[in-house]
């Protein structure tokens, strides 16, 4: 059977802060207005993590 490595469970702290910039607020919503999204419009977050960047879009 297939193991998980510590660094996917977050109990790596480069993993840890590797995430934490990929989901900073200000880059998050900088990211959100290239892409074309405005506010009032609807987006799926379907199986993708524990929902740290809907709830910042939200």
């Amino acid at each position: 059977m297939k193991t998980l490595s510590n660094s996917y469970l977050m109990e790596n702290l480069e993993e840890a802060v590797r995430l934490e910039i990929k989901t900073d607020p200000e880059v998050v919503r900088k990211q959100a207005l290239w892409c074309g999204l405005k506010p009032g419009l609807r987006v799926l977050d379907a199986g993708c993590g524990p929902g740290k960047i809907t709830s910042i879009l939200h």
